[in-house]
């Protein structure tokens, strides 16, 4: 059983309500800054310990968190999602196996046009200009570099045999917390024999 959390639901967006509108256009939504990593470490480090969350929920096109959190249930395979979760050491040192999926640029450019139109609201020249005001830049500043910390790189992950290769690798995982687990547990025991 697994749950995930998109980092997405970690946005905080622009911080000035009156002036939303005017400093979403220049916002950059692509950089780790936006993300509110705090919460995104709670919540984490909260289902490790078994403990539910509330993970807030957040409108793209109003650009702005609103009512309603998603509640999330711990499992044993938490996986959290999104292109600036590496760029935290914090956040990073959390993570059992960190999985860097790869796709073609062209492939990236275009899944990227089709959100930014279709679930945010954007016209296609403003996707392009958010492109090429910030996500490009920031792409290449810090998601390119964060395939360098990846434990399993996966190019174009659209096939089977990509799918098997990160399902052993997140069976691995378990199996060495396990492992972790039971010699601690060992150990626990011969201190109190």
């Amino acid at each position: 059983m697994s749950v995930t959390v998109g980092a997405s639901a970690a946005i905080e967006g622009p911080r000035v309500c009156d002036a939303c509108e005017a400093e979403a256009a220049v916002y950059d939504f692509d950089s780790p800054d936006a993300l509110d990593t705090a919460l995104l470490v709670d919540h984490l480090r909260s289902l490790m310990r078994g403990e539910s969350v509330d993970v807030p929920a957040y409108d793209f096109a109003a650009h702005a968190r609103i009512e309603g959190a998603r509640h999330v249930e711990p499992a044993p395979v938490i996986m959290i999602e999104g292109m600036l979760v590496m760029c935290d050491p914090t956040l990073r040192s959390l993570f059992d196996l960190t999985i860097y999926m790869d796709s073609d640029t062209d492939v990236q450019l275009i899944r990227r046009f089709e959100r930014d139109c279709r679930d945010r609201g954007a016209s296609l020249e403003r996707a392009i200009q958010m492109y090429l005001g910030t996500a490009k830049a920031a792409h290449e500043r810090y998601v390119q570099p964060s395939r360098r910390e990846a434990d399993v790189v996966v190019p174009n992950a659209a096939n089977e045999a990509t799918l098997d290769i990160v399902a052993l690798g997140i069976s691995g995982a378990l199996a060495r917390r396990r492992a972790s687990c039971d010699v601690a547990s060992q150990d626990i025991r011969r201190q109190l024999a």
